[in-house]
C-alpha cells in the first residue's frame, strides 16, 4: 500500500523560504500524523487485518515551540523580547532546534526592522 498525502495552508502574509522550511519541519509531522494514523487502522480493518494503531503523535520539544515561534512581531516589546532571545541563542548548534529559533527570530527581526526602521538608500 502506499497513500499521498496533500496539506493545503493558508497564510494573511507571504513568508521567506527559510522560515516555510521550518514550519513544514515544525508542522506538518504534527498535522499529517491523525491522518495517517486513521487511514492505516482503518484501511487494515477494511481489508480484513487486524487494527494496527500508530501511537499517538509526542514530541514535546516540538510542540512547545511549533506556534509560538511562527509568530509576527507587532510592536517595540516583541521587538526588544526577540532580540534579547537572539543573545541567548547566537551560540546554538546548527541543525538543534535552539538554532532553528534562532533562525526563525533572525526573520522576524528582520521583517519588523524592514516595516518599522527601514534603510534609507
Amino acid at each position: 500500500m502506499s497513500w499521498q498525502f496533500n496539506l493545503l495552508y493558508s497564510i494573511k502574509n507571504a513568508i521567506n523560504e527559510n522560515l516555510f522550511e521550518i514550519f513544514k519541519k515544525r508542522n506538518i509531522p504534527v498535522n499529517l500524523h491523525p491522518y495517517a494514523r486513521e487511514l492505516i487502522q482503518s484501511s487494515l480493518t477494511r481489508v480484513g487485518l487486524p487494527p494496527f494503531t500508530l501511537p499517538v503523535f509526542e514530541d514535546k520539544a516540538l510542540m512547545e515551540n511549533t506556534m509560538t515561534t511562527l509568530k509576527v512581531i507587532e510592536n517595540e516589546e516583541e521587538y526588544q523580547t526577540a532580540l534579547n532571545r537572539i543573545s541567548e541563542l547566537m551560540d546554538s548548534e546548527p541543525g538543534s532546534d535552539k538554532f532553528d529559533e534562532l533562525k526563525v527570530l533572525a526573520i522576524q527581526v528582520e521583517s519588523y526592522e524592514n516595516r518599522f526602521y527601514p534603510v534609507q538608500q
